[in-house]
């Protein structure tokens, strides 16, 4: 008999464990998607719409100025409507309590602005202008471009490289973002600008760009010493006669070749290239460029009429004797 009773005792001790099973595993609420946004400024006459979502089955508790004003039990988004419409400013906080257990809960705290109607600000959309660089500009992988514009008013503005957030400049009139990563193809840098007091008011713009092997860059380290060296010859020459123009006139050949066949920079590219994107360097290149082929063409001139001086002069001497 006693071990019948044993029996029936551990039979059912193994029902309670096997219905009941381990103990839940609950957690903190995780309190995300809140709108509006925090220090927002509302007209008399609206009645905002305090919200949010949370990622379990939660009762949550509105509390107004500290007092409570609102329940909502057994939700995923609670939301809360302002209707007291009085002067001032005021906070909302939402208590998200775990709708099992309700020692597990989070909160998030609004606050905000009531104004009367005539006395509200304007706020407006910003405008974004004097974009740079121009859009789908090309750079090669040594180069860090900077992209910059400015806003019509006080802007907290993010920077968005390809999808993703990698800067904020705040409270700014003239945003700049310096893209370092060098990484080849094609990438996007989005900012979003938005108003410094109220960001429901914002605006945004869009930099498409490419990135490409430095292989037919100007190597500045390389030719602007050889530049130095042709003006320093050029002074030279001045004093003295023939030789150094030659030494310009080779020195100038690859200079002239590296300019004109620079992409999106030489002259080649200005007179035949369709894809006009990137012009920031072209003038002075041009310039460049023309200075560079026109010095073995001087060369050879001043060569002729050397020979051609002195030819003249033997034959002054010759007629004088």
């Amino acid at each position: 008999m006693r071990g019948i009773f044993y029996l029936l005792f551990i039979i059912q001790f193994l029902l309670i464990v096997g219905v009941a099973g381990a103990p839940p595993d609950y957690s903190n609420p995780a309190i995300s998607n809140t709108q509006p946004p925090n220090s927002s400024t509302f007209y008399q006459s609206q009645t905002p719409a305090f919200n949010c979502t949370v990622d379990q089955l939660c009762n949550c508790n509105f509390l107004l100025n500290g007092s409570s004003v609102e329940w909502d039990n057994s939700t995923l988004s609670p939301e809360y409507a302002y209707t007291d419409a009085v002067l001032g400013t005021h906070s909302i906080e939402v208590i998200a309590y775990n709708a099992t257990n309700s020692s597990y809960f989070s909160s998030y705290l609004w606050s905000f602005t009531i104004v009367e109607d005539e006395e509200a600000p304007g706020y407006s959309n910003p405008m974004i202008s004097n974009t740079q660089p121009p859009n789908s500009s090309t750079f090669y992988q040594s180069q860090t471009p900077a992209f910059y514009c400015t806003v019509d008013q006080l802007c907290n503005c993010n920077f968005i490289l390809n999808g993703s957030s990698v800067e904020w400049d705040n409270s700014t009139l003239s945003p700049s973002f310096i893209y370092t990563d060098a990484v080849l193809g094609t990438h996007q840098i989005e900012i979003i600008a938005y108003n410094a007091s109220n960001s429901s008011y914002f605006s945004s713009y869009l930099w498409s760009f490419t990135i490409v092997e430095d292989d037919g860059a100007i190597r500045s380290d390389l030719i602007y010493p050889i530049i130095f060296i042709i003006f320093v010859l050029l002074l030279i020459d001045y004093f003295n006669y023939t030789l150094p123009l030659m030494i310009i006139s080779i020195l100038s050949i690859p200079v002239s070749i590296l300019f004109t066949y620079q992409v999106h920079a030489g002259l080649y590219q200005f007179i035949f290239s369709t894809d006009i994107t990137v012009f920031d360097t072209t003038g002075i290149n041009i310039i460049i460029s023309l200075c560079m082929w026109s010095m073995p063409f001087v060369a050879i001139m001043k060569t002729y009429y050397l020979k051609k001086f002195i030819s003249k002069e033997e034959n002054e001497e010759i007629i004088d004797f």
